[in-house]
């Protein structure tokens, strides 16, 4: 009796690399390293672009290796590659990256037969890739993987078209052609979702210190000064966004090595860079026109923040307490623009109590990025694990003058005139030190998110001591 025979499909399977097997794009990647660690060196790129693309990627991925260990995989391309390699299939790499870049992807997964890519002289992009593809397995003679335009010209020369997260109007472009394609990764289906996450909206919280100067000036109830305070508000929103947007792209090799910001839509590949490269100067310009529209005060004010915030994401991160200092005068510099937003002048007192109250939270954000990283020393961060018995004290101390600078207020005969009965605002002091030490004591115990603000945002301690911090506002009016 004759044995059945088993068809096994020898087809070579070949493999994109940027857009398809990572959720990435490893040349801009390593361009923006590049110009981070050397950013006198622009000249340096124009002059391998204008020689040529291939020599461009190569001096590029040289300069900046990808870490493999850390690039966003899709994960259904990671499942097909597998099933198809145990079905029998040869698994081919092919990709218009430099050769050491994808040399250095094949190597760690280990799963591909052969590599083929750019080398510095030829340029395996679009039709190129096809020819070099049909030279070494026949015009229709292996399957493709991949998902942008520059893909179509591989298609046309591929027995079946496999496409990722393709990009817009590709899909429909290929079937128009009649060329027989399978979706495996359809990508976001809402993509403004991702973006909207990537702005980071729960941020927004923050801004609402821009209304404590109308609120603590008793000005309530002044509607035209709401409407500016309200607008300044969406200003600081809005070029925040820009901000956060900003700093992702900046830190796009260490978020992907944080246990937490590598979830982040940059670091995990769910946002295209080039949306986030485009929507950076649009939040920006309209933030910056929204706040114009208020006063000049806060214009100027919002270009201060901009520029504090670019420094920060550059350099400032990195040089310890230095950092914490900035991240507490953004706070404060909130503050202060919320007064010629609303047309009210700005308190001393307010002044020195937030510098003090969120130079507490700077330090507790610092504590809870050490004490996240389990024993490690962070990435480019100025800070060591050895620093966390110094950030405790130092935090705490901070706090605890913030609540004393209270009590100093209490005591001066401004008070007696903005508030009838005054001894309830004692209250507020004891409220602010409970706060205060829990914020502490929770980070101590590894219970914090790393950002303190988020934190009270989802704590329902914060909320209710907020509440009777109000009540006691009221009762002292």
């Amino acid at each position: 009796m004759a044995e059945d025979v088993i068809s096994v499909d020898h087809t070579p399977l070949c493999v994109d690399l940027d857009g398809t097997l990572v959720q990435a794009d490893t040349l801009f990647e390593g361009t923006l390293a590049f110009l981070k660690a050397k950013p006198w060196a622009l000249a340096r790129l124009l002059k391998w672009g204008s020689q040529s693309r291939a020599l461009y990627k190569e001096r590029v991925s040289q300069a900046h290796p990808v870490e493999p260990a850390h690039l966003p995989y899709n994960p259904r391309v990671l499942e097909f590659m597998a099933a198809q390699k145990e079905a029998g299939r040869p698994l081919i790499l092919v990709t218009g990256s430099d050769q050491s870049t994808a040399r250095l992807v094949a190597d760690h997964l280990g799963v591909f037969d052969q590599i083929m890519a750019s080398d510095g002289k030829y340029n395996l992009s679009g039709a190129n890739k096809r020819r070099a593809l049909e030279e070494r397995f026949g015009a229709g003679g292996f399957d493709y993987l991949g998902n942008s335009s520059a893909d179509l010209a591989v298609w046309r020369g591929c027995r079946r078209a496999y496409m990722v997260r393709p990009e817009p109007g590709v899909e429909r472009r290929a079937r128009a052609e009649g060329l027989a394609c399978q979706v495996l990764d359809p990508g976001p289906q809402e993509p403004w979702r991702t973006a909207l996450k990537a702005m980071r909206p729960w941020q927004w919280a923050k801004n609402v210190l821009l209304a404590m100067p109308i609120v603590l000036a008793h000005q309530v109830g002044d509607a035209a000064a709401w409407l500016g305070v309200l607008t300044a508000m969406l200003a600081f929103c809005l070029c925040s966004s820009a901000v956060y947007l900003a700093n992702d792209l900046w830190d796009l090799p260490s978020d992907r090595r944080h246990p937490r910001k590598r979830r982040r839509a940059l670091a995990a590949g769910d946002m295209p860079l080039i949306m986030a490269l485009a929507l950076i100067p649009a939040l920006m310009a309209v933030g910056l026109a929204l706040g114009g529209l208020v006063s000049s005060q806060v214009f100027w004010l919002l270009a201060l923040y901009l520029l504090l915030t670019s420094a920060y994401s550059i350099k400032i991160k990195e040089l310890a307490l230095l950092d914490i200092l900035v991240l507490a005068g953004l706070y404060t510099l909130r503050i202060l623009a919320g007064g010629p937003a609303a047309g009210v002048a700005i308190s001393f007192w307010l002044l020195i109590f937030s510098t003090f109250f969120f130079l507490s939270l700077a330090f507790v954000k610092r504590f809870t990025e050490l004490k996240a990283l389990e024993g490690n020393d962070p990435a480019g961060r100025g800070y060591r694990q050895s620093d966390q018995g110094f950030l405790v004290p130092a935090g705490l101390a901070s706090g605890y003058l913030a609540v004393l600078v209270v009590a100093l207020y209490l005591n001066s005969p401004k008070v007696t005139a903005l508030y009838h009965h005054a001894v309830w605002l004692w209250l507020v002091c004891p409220l602010l030190v409970y706060w205060i030490s829990r914020i502490w004591l929770r980070a101590h115990r590894g219970e914090m998110h790393d950002d303190p603000v988020l934190f009270a945002i989802r704590d329902p301690a914060s909320y209710v001591v907020g509440g009777l911090a109000l009540l006691i506002l009221i009762l002292a009016v």
